[in-house]
């Protein structure tokens, strides 16, 4: 085993973040296929997709299948940008992606992930979405596992790092920056998917996004006080149907 998987293994994680950056552990260029990323081996996401050549495989092919040239996919909860990158190969030139990503941190990676495989037909919004527009405070999982940051509050991530993060409504969203007519929203947020979903207020009802690929996590909602049945109420409500459920949930709104 390599020292970047070993990594991944050690618990707690904040020794394994300490142990990385002694190591001098970091983002690096890497082929993957026809694509070149911008990665942290010891990490997660880098390590999933250097092993496998892919990420989250089910998921990917889902957006494959459902979008097409001229298309325009939102990517809630962005991370570093790998399912954005896929949608915006599909959609060309004639679509649009707009990745949604509240950490500062990987901003920077997100863009240098489209400039190395040459994609320009994309905007980075660098917000986290939720009821009302102000600040958040952000919760910084270890570099391990970025995609594990959230706003939900415990006594096991009491010593995380924090950043101030700005919140928009997904409505507001969608106003501010004229997203409009959209094939699929991808949302993956660590427990704040209803707080998302609310906030498309009128927008969700009036079905201004086809198909909508959902992770959900069921403790995360249960320490906001809410739940998985929530959100599959709200969206049935929304006249959305469950198509397709594994890791992930697919809705698509019904004619």
């Amino acid at each position: 085993m390599d020292i970047n998987r070993l990594l991944l293994r050690i618990r707690p994680i904040e020794l394994a973040g300490v142990l990385k950056s002694l190591l001098r552990i970091s983002y690096r260029e890497v082929p993957i296929g026809n694509r070149t990323f911008w990665l942290d081996p010891a990490s997660n996401f880098g390590s999933r997709l250097m092993a496998d050549r892919f990420y989250e495989k089910e998921l990917s092919a889902t957006i494959s299948s459902i979008l097409k040239p001229g298309d325009v996919f939102v990517d809630l909860g962005a991370n570093e940008g790998y399912f954005s990158i896929l949608a915006s190969e599909i959609v060309g030139d004639s679509g649009h992606v707009y990745s949604i990503e509240p950490q500062a941190r990987l901003w920077p990676v997100i863009i240098r992930n489209f400039m190395l495989n040459g994609r320009t037909n994309y905007r980075l919004i660098p917000y986290a979405v939720g009821d009302s527009e102000g600040f958040i405070d952000l919760i910084l999982n270890p570099s391990l596992n970025t995609g594990s940051s959230t706003v939900v509050k415990s006594f096991r991530r009491r010593s995380f790092a924090v950043q101030k993060a700005g919140i928009l409504p997904l409505f507001r969203a969608f106003e501010k920056f004229g997203i409009k007519k959209v094939t699929a929203l991808k949302i993956d947020i660590e427990g704040f998917e209803l707080n998302a979903l609310r906030s498309f207020g009128k927008g969700l009802g009036e079905g201004w996004v086809k198909n909508i690929l959902l992770e959900t996590h069921p403790l995360q909602l249960k320490h906001l006080g809410q739940s998985v049945d929530e959100i599959h109420a709200l969206l049935k409500e929304c006249r959305y149907e469950l198509v397709g459920s594994g890791d992930f949930e697919h809705w698509t709104r019904r004619a």
